[in-house]
């Protein structure tokens, strides 16, 4: 290797008991590397070569072995050492020299592993590649925080630029559809049915708890009925604001009376027959339109039917479940999409141009569930210290995969998703943009740039012999033909952009890492290439 012998070799006699080569793995890596062992002590001239050096410079200590079959010396050892990595014994003149460092093909790409360039000033080749932009479902719980992400079978979690709790606004403005309405409340202290108690979720037209509990809407007056019996004292109030409402119409004359405006409702709770009323609310419900869910209530008193006592309903929070679709395509089964707009709450919908509010059954399924475990989940705690779970769902229900819903605005239970078949048999294919991306690099073709500025000694090409696993169509060595292209992130985030990304920053290390993490491939230099494959063909 030139560059390093600046100045002619001077033959050394270095003291010795023992010298031998050691191979030992890189850390962090499959390669297999030499090292010398042994202590090694210099004299006389060679102490004063050493001793007079400077401490910057780079001193190289090469061993020859006699070959007795050629008759030749051949290189059995090359390192490097400097002045610092000494120790010195002036009186005696001598100097024990420290660990060297071995000079081999991978010590200039270690050298510069993380070292940092800019991918366009190096000019690769670049490749036009045609790429599907997939749509994405985005599920919002009105007035949360954060918003959940769903794409082809991934999950994200992210901050909104902006809470939003208006009906009106989610779905004229932002497109968004009412996918579902649930509710979670506790019982407790019920008297002489104790099974009775716990945190209830909705089910169905009602709620119910995991002892088969359930409460329900029942209507006690229809609109126009008349005002009597025993609710003629019971408050009425809109179960969607818990706003007092005057539901009663009293008309003058002979023929008058007082009744009912509107249908009017009471809150039951039955056993697990289904049928048989333990306890009703002492307040009666307005139920405007749409999915019934409690909202804005702290607590709602129940009054036992076998008996005088009561017990309240207490924690009852509502979640208002909105759904849309992201996408790039003008219709979804013929209803046309939207533009996101321009001061969209989601910041990272930018990637997308349109969108369309699809309906439950349409995108997945949404569950609301109140199961919980003892042992720590990734899913974290509810506000009684239990783990919320994934594993919650009856196989007789076909659902898989459950995935999480605005984790951030759980309380005492958990909302999921579930990907249905219609999406990804129908909705997700007829939705796909395909364009070109004009600004990509071949892997092959970046590695050969960075090695060129790192070690110009060490070749690679995009052909098998520098890798097997990536660039051959062998089934038997992966079971899908690919290739891999890298671009900089703006060009994908921006999509079909007029200006393609004027930085592209890279390390050789941040691309073995990806190639490591993604697919499990790993390098080695043979023969001066620089050489890729499995992790089969190291174990092989």
């Amino acid at each position: 290797n030139g560059e390093y012998f600046k100045d002619e070799l001077v033959e050394a006699n270095p003291h010795y008991k023992e010298l031998s080569k050691k191979y030992a793995k890189e850390n962090e890596q499959v390669f297999f590397r030499q090292s010398l062992v042994g202590s090694i002590t210099m004299h006389g001239n060679d102490y004063d070569l050493i001793y007079g050096s400077s401490i910057e410079d780079k001193i190289i200590f090469l061993i020859e072995k006699y070959n007795r079959g050629t008759g030749a010396w051949d290189s059995y050892y090359t390192g490097t050492f400097s002045k610092t990595d000494c120790r010195f014994n002036t009186s005696a003149s001598r100097c024990t020299l420290g660990e060297l460092s071995t000079v081999d093909d991978y010590v200039d790409i270690l050298n510069a592993y993380d070292n940092t360039y800019d991918l366009i000033k190096l000019a690769p080749a670049t490749t036009q590649v045609s790429l599907f932009k997939r749509s994405c479902i985005q599920i919002y719980i009105a007035g949360g925080s954060t918003i959940s992400a769903f794409f082809n079978g991934t999950y994200m979690e992210e901050d909104v630029d902006t809470s939003v709790d208006s009906d009106e606004e989610l779905r004229s403005k932002y497109y968004f559809a009412l996918a579902h309405t649930y509710n979670e409340m506790e019982a407790s202290t019920v008297d002489g049915h104790s099974y009775a108690n716990g945190i209830y979720t909705t089910s169905g037209s009602g709620w119910a708890n995991d002892s088969g509990f359930t409460m329900r809407l029942v209507k006690v007056a229809s609109g126009g009925d008349y005002w009597s019996g025993n609710y003629t004292k019971n408050p009425i109030y809109n179960i969607t604001n818990a706003e007092e409402v005057d539901n009663v119409i009293t008309t003058p004359g002979e023929t008058g009376g007082t009744y009912f405006e509107n249908d009017t409702y009471a809150l039951r709770m039955f056993d697990t027959d289904g049928s048989t009323v333990i306890a009703e609310s002492n307040i009666l419900f307005y139920v405007p339109s749409g999915d019934i869910y409690f909202s804005g209530f702290d607590s709602i008193q129940m009054n036992i039917t076998d008996s005088i006592s009561t017990f309240q309903i207490t924690n009852i929070l509502s979640y208002k479940v909105y759904q849309r679709l992201l996408c790039d395509v003008d219709s979804v089964s013929s209803v046309n999409t939207y533009y996101i707009p321009a001061d969209d709450f989601v910041g990272s919908s930018s990637n997308f141009r349109k969108c369309i509010g699809l309906q439950d059954s349409i995108l997945g399924t949404l569950v609301h569930t109140q199961v919980t475990v003892d042992t720590p989940t990734k899913y974290g705690q509810n506000n009684k210290g239990e783990y919320f779970t994934d594993n919650f769902l009856p196989v007789e229900t076909g659902l898989t995969r459950p995935l999480p819903v605005c984790r951030s605005t759980w309380g005492n239970t958990s909302i999921w998703f579930c990907y249905n078949t219609y999406y990804t048999a129908v909705i997700e294919p007829t939705t796909r943009k395909e364009y070109t991306l004009k600004d990509c690099y071949n892997i092959a073709d970046v590695i050969s740039t960075l090695l060129g500025q790192i070690a110009p000694s060490i070749t690679h090409k995009g052909t098998t012999e520098y890798s097997e696993f990536l660039y051959s169509n062998n089934t038997f060595i992966k079971a899908v033909d690919f290739r891999v292209f890298i671009t900089p992130k703006t060009n994908i985030l921006v999509s079909e952009y007029d200006q393609p990304a004027k930085k592209a920053e890279i390390t050789l290390k941040k691309l073995m890492d990806m190639l490591a993490q993604c697919f499990q491939c790993y390098w080695f230099i043979e023969d001066g290439k620089f050489r890729i494959e499995h992790i089969r063909y190291f174990k092989n």
